[in-house]
């Protein structure tokens, strides 16, 4: 073959394995649209410790919202090892399935964790509660080691009783699963349904309270010392996370995705999230949401308001990665103590909806209250540019 046959040949070749390569992308991206998780809408995530959260009240007063995010303590589903009370959750599936509206069942764990747990074996630690907005901050709690592995056995057989309820029949030709969109993943937590696990601020706790006029984050390192070294500690609560998803994607309906909301492991700087967002995400992209919890601008010192991005530059790199692996995200917006005005809120959902995919928003319902107009029924609602002015993907 001459030379200029040769290079006539090299062109062709190139054109052709250009033109495949091209062919290939488009194949994906279609397939990557049609199997795309369809957005879900704006939620009221509700509270409650001791019992499982009502959704039909919440509902009622908010009939615009999409979902409502209820509080699920594992020792109210489960009382005694083994025996389950469905009748809350099959009022809100029954609620839900009437109004048009899904449902997060968010499974606590962590604080809320059955006390018999102890006594089938499972190991615990008497931490200082961590939150400053809640009740029990700076009070003794006990809460099983997150990688305790009779805390995983058991968490695994309450995923399954889950899975069952899910596939059980709705009473309307359905499955109760047809109305739970998510179902958090929770075992290895601490406070809630967050990855987020830390010694707490650097304050001396207040007087009445458990740990009154000790260091806070001095006393639980203290205490998380005793249970493991923190490099160690670090790679087994990074484990125990990878295996409560495990669990979650092996015991729960394919079509009742389930989340996890990111957080650093003792101070960490979000290594272990980014990696289970390049690895966890990539294995199940159409069922595990990837998200965060503190939603809110930056103040600058100027006063002026910036993205969410420039509060916590590694979140952002986390979800980047998960989007990156194909996966759907959501958010869960600060406390009302720090998006403390409209301005506030819009500047860090304004912001969101424009750098993410945001494929649902969970609000405090003291916000909902009193920013419904803007989250819910004016003309640009939050609830419209996600799901859609009828409620369907835009």
């Amino acid at each position: 073959m001459s030379p200029s046959r040769i290079d006539r040949h090299r062109v062709v070749v190139a054109l052709a394995a250009a033109v495949t390569v091209v062919a290939a992308f488009l194949v994906s991206s279609a397939v990557l649209e049609d199997d795309s998780v369809a957005p879900l809408g704006v939620s009221s995530r509700l509270q409650s410790l001791d019992g499982v959260s009502p959704t039909a009240p919440e509902h009622a007063a908010h009939p615009q919202l999409a979902l409502v995010s209820a509080m699920v303590p594992w020792s109210t589903l489960e009382p005694t090892d083994g025996t389950f009370d469905w009748a809350p959750m099959d009022a809100n599936v029954a609620d839900a399935r009437a109004r048009g509206y899904l449902l997060i069942m968010r499974v606590m764990a962590g604080r809320v964790a059955p006390v018999w747990l102890e006594d089938e074996g499972a190991q615990t630690l008497d931490v200082l509660g961590t939150d400053p907005n809640a009740a029990d901050f700076c009070d003794r709690i006990t809460v099983p080691v997150p990688w305790d592995p009779v805390l995983r056995t058991r968490y695994e057989q309450l995923m399954t009783e889950v899975g069952r309820w899910l596939r059980a029949p709705d009473g309307a030709g359905g499955a109760n699963g047809d109305h739970v969109a998510i179902v958090p993943v929770a075992m290895p937590t601490l406070l809630g349904t967050e990855m987020t696990l830390s010694y707490g601020p650097d304050v001396i706790c207040p007087p009445g309270t458990d740990g009154a006029g000790t260091n806070l984050a001095s006393q639980n390192r203290a205490s998380w010392d005793a249970a493991a070294p923190e490099q160690e500690r670090r790679d087994r609560l990074e484990r125990a996370w990878r295996d409560a998803i495990d669990i979650h994607m092996a015991t729960l309906p394919a079509t009742t995705a389930s989340s996890i909301a990111y957080g650093h492991l003792f101070d960490d700087g979000q290594a272990a999230a980014l990696r289970i967002a390049q690895s966890e995400v990539a294995a199940s992209p159409d069922r595990l949401w990837s998200m965060y919890t503190n939603l809110q601008p930056k103040v600058r010192p100027d006063g002026s308001l910036g993205a969410w991005r420039e509060v916590c530059p590694r979140c952002h790199g986390v979800l980047e990665a998960a989007l990156e692996a194909g996966g759907p995200v959501g958010f869960q917006v600060a406390s009302t103590g720090r998006n403390d005005s409209l301005e506030k809120l819009r500047a860090a959902v304004d912001q969101a909806l424009v750098a993410y995919p945001v494929g649902f928003l969970e609000v405090q319902p003291a916000a909902i209250d009193r920013y419904e107009a803007y989250l819910l029924s004016g003309a640009d609602a939050v609830q419209s540019r996600i799901s859609g002015p009828d409620g369907s993907s835009p």
